[in-house]
């Protein structure tokens, strides 16, 4: 709401520690200028949407694999993948820890194989 000018001006914010103005403060300000710049010339600032959400019962049934294979060798489920890594498959993403490494041989091709199934 102030929109400061300097980093004095920035340390007299509510909420803004000194510290932190005086070490961010020309970084804050470039922020504070290039917004102030984009609606003066009538930029829309518009958030990101979300990702799509992620088929639960997918989700659910990679989870379960998950839980029995480690259950198995005796380990925490975590270690092997996951929830966010077991999401991130469901969107397509295949550069994640479940298929790198000795996990792909213990869980990865598993969780392939019931992705590929839906």
């Amino acid at each position: 709401m102030r929109n400061p000018a300097d980093a004095a001006g920035l340390a007299a914010c509510d909420d803004v520690a000194p510290g932190f103005a005086r070490r961010q403060a020309p970084r804050v300000l470039a922020e504070l200028e290039a917004a102030a710049v984009e609606l003066a010339t009538g930029t829309d600032l518009v958030q990101e949407p979300r990702p799509d959400a992620v088929d639960p019962a997918l989700l659910k049934r990679l989870g379960k694999a998950t839980e029995e294979c480690a259950r198995d060798l005796g380990i925490v489920p975590e270690l092997l993948a996951t929830r966010r890594d077991l999401t991130a498959l469901i969107r397509g993403d295949r550069d994640v820890r479940p298929l790198a490494g000795w996990r792909r041989d213990v869980i990865g091709t598993r969780l392939v194989e019931l992705l590929e199934r839906g």
